[in-house]
């Protein structure tokens, strides 16, 4: 089912992807969970995005995990969609311009150490959406659709979280309607594998279009 998030006046919705560390089972903001939270070499996370607004220097987390020291990401600003991996400190991401109101597929691959991309409607480049993947540490932080769940990085490497100082971005609770996404996210995948472009390629085609895959004549 689609996500409509923080539509009109509405703010600071977003989706806990981890259970409630109490044992009862909820989602909860707050949690941690072995799917996100363990250590891996490899990942790809991929989601369908429709933008209410993609401009302007205003940040609009799609997914996040992790924390300011170990963590990945994908969000929008000024025009551009990110998908970013960070360990102890030090950030990598790639990028791909993107538009509003119009249905997007992004999807962020990365390779811990190794070559590492974003993906978007079913393509990418060797230029700015290839990076080196960074996470392959245990975060222990929470995972959430269209927010951020505590603290987090962009692209320069500063933190998003309440902060005096100049460098940092106001993106922690209560505050972080500063970098919540407005719009439409569905089909939210992941998994700890690589996908490579033609999976990617035939993942996209067939999520875009029905007639795509044919079975003795039906779709």
């Amino acid at each position: 089912k689609a996500l409509d998030i923080n539509d009109g006046s509405v703010h600071n919705e977003q989706v806990c992807l981890e259970n409630d560390t109490s044992g009862s089972g909820n989602m909860a903001c707050n949690a941690k969970n072995s799917i996100f939270d363990a250590a891996s070499n490899n990942r790809t996370t991929s989601l369908w995005y429709n933008a209410d607004s993609v401009s302007g220097n205003t940040y609009r987390y799609l997914f996040e995990e992790g924390g300011g020291t170990n963590g990945q990401s994908i969000y929008i600003y000024n025009d551009r969609i990110y998908g970013c991996t960070w360990k102890s400190n030090n950030i990598s991401c790639g990028d791909h311009a993107t538009t509003a109101n119009e249905w997007h597929q992004v999807v962020l691959v990365w390779n811990a150490g190794g070559t590492s991309n974003i993906y978007h409607d079913g393509v990418t480049n060797t230029g700015d959406a290839q990076f080196v993947g960074k996470l392959d540490k245990n975060s222990n932080s929470p995972a959430t659709l269209g927010g951020i769940g505590s603290v987090s990085r962009v692209e320069e490497g500063k933190t998003r979280e309440v902060s005096t100082h100049e460098t940092d971005i106001v993106c922690e609770l209560p505050h972080q309607s500063a970098c919540e996404f407005k719009g439409i996210i569905d089909e939210f995948r992941v998994t700890n594998e690589l996908l490579t472009a033609a999976e990617i390629k035939t993942m996209y085609n067939s999520e875009s279009n029905a007639n795509f895959i044919t079975v003795s004549g039906d779709t």
